[in-house]
């Protein structure tokens, strides 16, 4: 963080000392305001939900934010879009519904997944969870994609939609801590086809 020494008093009036150093940093690890001030060790007259709207934390809070986004090659606007892009998300895009039978209706038989590897990146990026396995002469599968509601709520929160203001760094640092999660659960929930034997 760009701050004069500890001890001295910012261009805004604001004492940095080391718990409020040290909260800033985990508040925006954590995303969560009251035990980032735990670890801090902040002092009980330092109220967090006054730090958090004061200019010199807000900046703070922000730079931290642009560094984290940087070293993951995101900003603001690649995060905004993201939200976008899962909101979007239906899951009938991914399901091919077969043949249907004499009357038009679904035959439940028929139905699998679209090769999802010849889909467009932005309805990849959709998909949350994805598995497929072989039961006697059956092939299951399982798609489930990012929470297209949680998405629309939370780019409302991020453009003040939701009656917030616009751009606060706890709504901010929120939304990071958030996405940040989701990227690294990506890996961990995609499965690969079990081969038939």
């Amino acid at each position: 963080m760009t701050q004069p020494l500890l001890g001295t008093v910012d261009d805004n009036g604001f004492v940095w000392t080391v718990p409020r150093q040290n909260f800033v940093k985990l508040y925006v690890a954590t995303g969560d305001a009251k035990s980032a001030a735990r670890d801090a060790k902040l002092p009980d007259d330092d109220k967090t939900s006054e730090l958090l709207e004061h200019v010199s934390v807000k900046a703070a809070i922000a730079e931290l934010h642009e560094q984290v986004l940087r070293r993951i090659h995101e900003s603001e606007d690649t995060v905004l879009s993201r939200y976008s892009n899962i909101a979007e998300g239906n899951l009938l895009d991914y399901i091919d519904f077969g043949d249907l039978d004499h009357r038009g209706r679904v035959v439940m038989g028929n139905i699998k997944p679209k090769d999802i590897r010849m889909m467009p990146r932005h309805m990849q990026q959709r998909v949350k969870k994805f598995k497929i396995s072989h039961t006697n002469d059956n092939t299951n599968f399982e798609i489930e994609l990012h929470d297209p509601m949680r998405a629309n709520e939370q780019l409302a929160k991020l453009l003040g939609l939701d009656g917030t203001e616009q751009g606060s760094s706890a709504d901010f640092a929120e939304q990071v801590f958030s996405f940040l999660q989701e990227l690294d659960g990506l890996d961990e929930n995609y499965e690969e086809p079990a081969s038939k034997k």
